[in-house]
């Protein structure tokens, strides 16, 4: 449900960056092809940069559309935001699907990553 949440929100907030839909049983040339266009490339490059001359992130405008007030919202929750973001966006990562496995892989290292940018 909460990762569910979070692909919701990117693609809301990245909307103006036009963003395309991808459908979630997409084959793996549809997946490809998404994650090599130059839509998805900006809005991955653009997730720690900041809206608008706005001092939010684009990575906090998606966390505050999931979670209603980020002052009661755990690092963790951050981070794992961050997680499903990545796995998501980066073109590196073959799949859309996000697992298990690739929340433990990264959770780490963006809640240490968020710790730095956002203390």
């Amino acid at each position: 449900m909460l990762t569910s949440k979070i692909k919701e929100a990117i693609f809301y907030v990245f909307r103006e960056e036009k963003l395309p839909p991808i459908r979630m049983n997409a084959s793996h040339t549809e997946i490809n092809n998404w994650k090599k266009s130059s839509e998805v490339k900006r809005c991955y490059n653009n997730l720690n940069i900041s809206t608008d001359g706005d001092s939010a992130t684009y990575i906090m405008k998606i966390a505050e559309k999931v979670f209603t007030d980020l002052k009661k919202t755990t690092d963790t929750q951050l981070a794992y935001t961050m997680c499903v973001c990545d796995c998501l966006l980066n073109p590196e990562n073959e799949s859309i699907q996000i697992t298990e496995s690739m929340i433990e892989d990264k959770l780490k290292d963006f809640l240490v990553s968020f710790a730095i940018l956002y203390s």
